[in-house]
């Protein structure tokens, strides 16, 4: 794509064994979580069975909880099943479960981290050496209009900021929206109606998501510009610094030199201020959602008993 063509056919193997191994990871998570309310239910299952036991007159007879003096037959349509779960055997099964998906995260989760890393260090190389190339290339009056500090600082800092943007966030990407996408396909497999309830809250984290992106790449620009212009003062000052001490020009310099940086905090303070409001308002709406599913859910297994 148009985003990556500076890969080579190497990295974007190692783009898709990456991502390959990011959407399994995705899948782990949701997955683990079917497990987990499996087990839970062998644990409620079990308790009931102890509880019902432990009145007296109730037998266990034909894995049918009956009572001693009344027939097998008038009980067993609606006798609680026993005998029939070994709790210890249930649960070396379910911690086989778990340690067996323990290992697999652990090599998916290096696996998607490194290939995506090793691809982004290969493009980065490739921008830094273009870059550089075209720089190299440019008339002698372009430099006249463009500081040689503000150039290096745009050659460090934006091509870092694109580093971070395709290397490990990309994976990270990739198994948070297969987790999302697996878990709502798992959630109207078990049971759609509350997963369709819980959908109603999907968009205000889209629309929340939508403007902290926008907000923060546009300040993340004006911030690296500030950053540039105070990296070009920098070095016009450095490179020139006998000329600056002989007329004692050192406390105008930094006065300079600081009027950017005050730009690049205030830029770097806001976005901070937005990405923490948006924090908050997610963990708002998670936690909200939350309490939906628990009053919605217990609705359902009250009043029309389609859940237990």
């Amino acid at each position: 794509s148009f985003k990556f063509r500076f890969s080579s056919s190497r990295d974007n193997w190692l783009m898709f064994g990456g991502s390959l191994c990011a959407f399994i990871h995705g899948m782990a998570q949701p997955g683990m979580l079917l497990v987990f309310g499996l087990m839970t239910d062998a644990f409620i299952e079990y308790d009931i069975e102890l509880q019902e036991l432990s009145i007296p007159g109730k037998i266990c007879v034909n894995n049918t909880i009956v009572w001693a003096n009344s027939s097998l037959n008038h009980n067993e349509t609606n006798g609680t099943r026993c005998g029939l779960l070994d709790i210890e055997s249930e649960m070396i099964v379910f911690a086989t479960y778990y340690a067996v998906a323990g290992l697999l995260v652990f090599i998916l989760g290096y696996f998607q981290v490194c290939f995506w890393v090793i691809a982004a260090a290969h493009q980065i190389q490739k921008i830094r050496q273009i870059y550089f190339r075209k720089v190299m290339r440019m008339e002698i009056g372009w430099f006249d209009c463009n500081s040689v500090g503000e150039l290096n600082t745009r050659i460090s800092d934006d091509i870092n900021k694109i580093n971070e943007a395709i290397a490990d966030q990309v994976a990270i990407f990739i198994q948070r929206m297969t987790s999302s996408v697996f878990g709502f396909l798992l959630g109207f497999y078990q049971g759609w109606k509350l997963t369709l309830v819980m959908i109603s809250v999907s968009p205000l984290l889209g629309i929340g998501a939508t403007v902290i992106g926008l907000s923060v790449a546009r300040l993340t620009g004006r911030e690296l510009k500030a950053y540039a212009k105070a990296g070009s003062v920098a070095d016009e000052v450095l490179s020139s610094i006998r000329t600056v001490a002989a007329f004692g020009g050192e406390k105008k310099e930094v006065e300079r030199y600081e009027k950017n940086l005050v730009f690049a905090q205030r830029w770097g303070i806001r976005k901070g201020m937005i990405m923490g409001l948006f924090t908050g308002f997610m963990w708002c709406v998670i936690f909200m959602s939350y309490s939906l599913a628990f009053w919605y859910g217990s609705k359902l297994v009250l009043e029309e008993g389609e859940y237990s």
